[in-house]
């Protein structure tokens, strides 16, 4: 999917998305489609809750402030995509790949993380209680000031 088509219906709210999301899965699944392709795209500050990103690559998108609450982001690209300050509380990112992200102070709060990808991404001050970090890769990533459950 094109990236403007995509933001299109992106931009018209989380059950627009995720009725046409839903429609598409089946093909997307079976390789007809592509997921969208949103990468470089500026989202910032954007109110995301509940959306159906699943797949879908944001690499380098600028979600810088955004509210990603409880967004289903398994498997999503993400690689060098601006996360700095979001909301990811109760997000799903279950092998999303977060390579090179800033998620400098990001609220990854009760997050299920598990076997995402996190090398070289940038998490200082980012809160991560009682996310779930099972299996992440975490290698040469910058963790000064991370809170954790201890």
């Amino acid at each position: 999917m094109m990236t403007i088509q995509a933001l299109h219906i992106l931009k018209q709210g989380v059950t627009v998305w995720n009725e046409w999301r839903s429609m598409n899965l089946k093909l997307e699944q079976a390789g007809e489609i592509v997921p969208p392709q949103l990468q470089f795209v500026s989202l910032r500050a954007a109110d995301l809750r509940w959306f159906n990103l699943r797949d879908v690559d944001l690499s380098c998108a600028d979600l810088r402030n955004a509210d990603l609450r409880e967004a289903d982001l398994r498997h999503c690209n993400l690689r060098g995509a601006l996360l700095n300050g979001a909301h990811l509380q109760e997000a799903l990112l279950s092998h999303a790949q977060l390579e090179g992200a800033n998620l400098t102070g990001a609220n990854l709060t009760g997050a299920f993380l598990r076997g995402a990808n996190l090398q070289d991404a940038y998490l200082n001050g980012a809160d991560l209680r009682q996310a779930n970090l099972t299996d992440i890769r975490l290698e040469n990533a910058c963790v000064a000031d991370v809170l954790l459950d201890y």
